[in-house]
């Protein structure tokens, strides 16, 4: 596979994967297409990335960055500050309130009146981002933003990409058995925590890949956890190779036979090669 940096230049490092022999990854489609918009626009990846702008400008504003209002997006917080993520995590869990914002406080904490700016002034370089804003505005009272929420998740997630390569980096032709059994479960452990923190910390899941990720675990999976940018689309499951057809039989009997029409490739089992 390939660990890709962007920052602070373009660069990609090879990391060796478990074994083939071992295990596979197994991709299987909840049949759910991807929904880009919700019915109250609030669930879907815009209204994400305008939460996770204002989470990482209230957030650099509680640090004391002095270019808060330069801030884009919450790497910027980590570059300026030089904070491992560790220690990010901590702060924003001590610096933004776990309960949701209304407009209102997120403006009275970022001093827009006394400052004379508005929450649209912030949303630089995002084509949907005032458009988002006059959503969010009208709903006020209906929806909060739950901003600490979502700069933990990502936050996290970017920590467990770094403990993943780690592992993989430790994975060497030498390696026995029992050192490849931790490495492999210690992979799917991040895995299961990636989805859980996708469902209930950053909300980018669905019921049917809820359901499907819970089944995959249930069928023998050693993690699971959803792909791409949620809201529908696949799940994909790391396996052994010698419980690959149980697994198989376990998901078309317990997701797939209540489904009146399955696509041939609903599931497809895959593994690292040159491509």
């Amino acid at each position: 596979a390939k660990y890709i940096e962007f920052r602070p230049q373009l660069k990609g490092v090879n990391i060796r994967l478990p074994s083939s022999e071992r295990v596979r990854w197994v991709i299987s489609n909840c049949l759910v297409e991807h929904a880009l918009m919700d019915d109250q626009g609030t669930n879907n990846y815009n209204t994400r990335v305008v939460e996770c702008r204002l989470a990482a400008i209230l957030l650099a504003k509680l640090l004391r960055i002095k270019q808060w209002r330069q801030i884009l997006t919450l790497r910027d917080v980590q570059d300026i500050t030089k904070m491992p993520l560790d220690q990010l995590l901590f702060r924003t869990m001590d610096l933004l309130s776990d309960e949701p914002y209304s407009i209102e406080l997120i403006e009275h904490e970022l001093q827009c009146l006394e400052l004379g700016i508005t929450l649209e002034d912030l949303m630089v370089g995002l084509k949907t981002g005032k458009k988002v804003m006059a959503n969010l505005r009208s709903l006020e009272g209906k929806y909060r933003l739950p901003l600490q929420h979502r700069a933990l998740h990502v936050y996290s997630e970017a920590n467990r990409v770094i403990k993943f390569r780690d592992i993989c980096m430790r994975n060497g032709e030498n390696m026995d058995e029992k050192e490849e059994e931790r490495m492999i479960a210690k992979i799917g452990k991040l895995m299961n925590e990636s989805h859980k923190s996708c469902k209930e910390t950053y909300e980018c899941s669905c019921e049917q890949l809820d359901e499907l990720q819970m089944l995959c675990i249930e069928g023998g999976a050693i993690g699971s956890r959803l792909t791409g940018a949620g809201w529908g689309g696949c799940v994909v499951s790391l396996v052994e190779v010698d419980k690959l057809a149980k697994f198989k039989s376990f998901l078309n009997k317990n997701y797939y036979a209540s489904i009146a029409k399955v696509p041939l490739d609903h599931i497809f089992t895959t593994s690292p090669s040159s491509g």
